[in-house]
């Protein structure tokens, strides 16, 4: 089985917290239950629960079926923990104890636990033992030492099918939303009002950092003096301001464990900037890889043996160059989404984008004795991701949103300076020098959105998969100058041209940069 990672969970304990949806007045007994986990705090998801089996199947530990437990702490999430649970209560509570012995025992029924025991709304029950306190004349209320664990899997199969269906329940908790997102809130409640969907906390990331840098020793010219370094580095900024709702539904069996539905669908509308500045006077090629600028793992649901949710969020980047260049190139680009729709698997929804772009300022600063040629290509790449456990492992995967927004910018320009010394009788000689830069730059911007799972669901999918929902590229300019310094006193210039590393090291001019071109 493919077991991709799952990402850490934010756990949302619905311990200690009385919430909407629970019916804490009827005990299940009666083979159906319904539970609500999550909504710990304002803005955190909740999950709708419902079981279904023969009523010897399941059963009830909390008060209202006629039991107290003891010992069970409030954050159990995982393997056993043992516990003891007295019938005691009012007549009617007290007569429902004797459920939990129906069918085949007590042993191997999914019990409905009390709020304040685990994180979960249900457990195995391994064992018991009876320890009712007896004398004489005198017998104690029904004691019982219990085992519970999380262990679903074990339970024997002549217990019978025991089915279970979990969906997103509607957080009706909303906060307000700073900044675009909560511009743009009323159209995502328009857009979910009639589903179940919970929203992730409002994404806002403007964040500046360094994407890459390397440098080369090189020798003085002629192989005399002190030599220089040459240097490539990449600075970037990015903004992001955006709204995410998710809805969910899982559908399949306890008893023999299995998956039989699978859905999760999603909205996302907002907007995404990224600028880089390229400084360079090194020649060569580089590929910084894919790296993470920003990543949060936002609270989950977490109903131990049954379903795991945890989204995780992050933005990404990379960038491309092939350049022959001595200066500093700022550009960048600025994206909108208004509408983004998305549904896994694609048949089970609705799939649809859309996204407006622009261009961030262009600049270039070149020194009119060098060049700059090749090409730069940018990526920024928003990812949400959303790391599934059903089931104990028996289905492992992450769903994840992908858009990826890019910039490729060409450049095919070229200095030229010149010297002049002028002759004065009895003066002594400055040099003058002028430069001019010619050439054309070009950025084209572009989208892709898709989805996918990496992992399997038996029954449903056997492999990873991804599909695309959207794919967009813009022209954003093309531009041809022609652009001359004005005259001033030289500098002395030297030149070397090397190969070290995947660099070249730079022919020195007259480092008087040239602001070529902005807009």
């Amino acid at each position: 089985m493919i077991r991709p990672f799952l990402v850490t969970l934010a756990l949302v304990s619905s311990a200690a917290f009385a919430l909407p949806g629970n019916n804490w007045s009827t005990a299940c007994t009666s083979g159906s239950c319904k539970y609500i986990s999550g909504g710990r705090s304002r803005g955190s998801p909740r999950a709708a629960l419902s079981i279904k089996g023969p009523t010897g199947a399941l059963g009830d530990i909390t008060s209202v079926a006629g039991w107290q437990i003891e010992g069970c702490p409030q954050d159990w999430s995982k393997g056993e923990v043992h516990v003891t649970i007295k019938c005691t209560g009012s007549r009617a509570q007290m007569a429902q104890c004797k459920h939990l012995f129906d069918g085949d025992g007590a042993e191997d029924t999914i019990v409905r636990l009390p709020e304040n025991c685990g994180t979960g709304g249900f457990a195995r029950l391994v064992s018991s033992e009876d320890v009712t306190q007896k004398t004489r004349f005198v017998t104690g209320p029904q004691t019982l030492k219990v085992v519970l664990d999380y262990n679903f899997a074990a339970i024997k199969r002549d217990r019978g099918v025991v089915s279970f269906s979990i969906s997103s329940a509607a957080d009706d908790t909303k906060v307000a939303t700073p900044g675009l997102a909560n511009m743009r809130r009323s159209e995502l409640d328009r857009r979910w009002s009639e589903s179940d969907t919970f929203d992730l906390p409002p994404i806002a990331v403007n964040k500046n950092f360094n994407l890459y840098r390397n440098s080369i020793s090189c020798p003085a010219p002629g192989g005399a003096g002190v030599g220089f370094s040459a240097d490539v580095s990449v600075d970037a900024g990015v903004n992001l301001n955006a709204l995410v709702s998710l809805g969910y539904s899982v559908e399949g069996t306890i008893i023999p464990p299995a998956v039989t539905k699978f859905q999760i669908v999603g909205g996302v509308n907002g907007s995404a900037s990224a600028d880089f500045t390229v400084s360079a006077n090194a020649q060569g090629s580089f590929d910084t890889g894919l790296l993470p600028i920003y990543t949060v793992t936002l609270a989950g649901i977490d109903i131990p043996g049954i379903f795991q949710l945890g989204p995780k969020f992050g933005i990404y980047g990379q960038l491309n160059a092939n350049v022959g260049i001595q200066a500093v190139v700022k550009t960048g680009v600025s994206y909108t989404f208004p509408d983004i729709d998305f549904a896994i698997p694609a048949n089970s929804g609705t799939n649809k984008a859309n996204a407006i772009t622009k261009s961030n300022p262009f600049v270039l600063t070149i020194d009119p004795a060098a060049s700059a040629t090749g090409s730069i290509d940018a990526a920024i790449k928003p990812k949400l991701e959303l790391g599934l456990n059903i089931l104990s492992g028996l289905a492992e995967a992450s769903a994840y949103l992908d858009l990826t927004a890019s910039a490729d910018l060409d450049l095919a320009i070229q200095g030229k300076a010149s010297v002049v010394v002028p002759v004065q009788p009895g003066v002594q000689p400055t040099p003058v020098t002028s430069g001019s830069v010619s050439g054309t730059a070009g950025l084209d911007a572009g989208v892709v959105v898709t989805a996918g799972v990496n992992g399997a669901i038996s029954g449903l999918w056997e492999d990873s998969y991804n599909f695309e929902i959207y794919r967009h590229k813009w022209d954003i300019f093309d531009k041809s100058f022609n652009v001359s310094t004005p005259a001033r006193p030289a500098k002395r210039t030297v030149g070397v041209d090397i190969a070290k590393r995947q660099f070249v090291c730079p022919s020195l001019g007259l480092k008087d940069l040239l602001e070529v071109i902005k807009f």
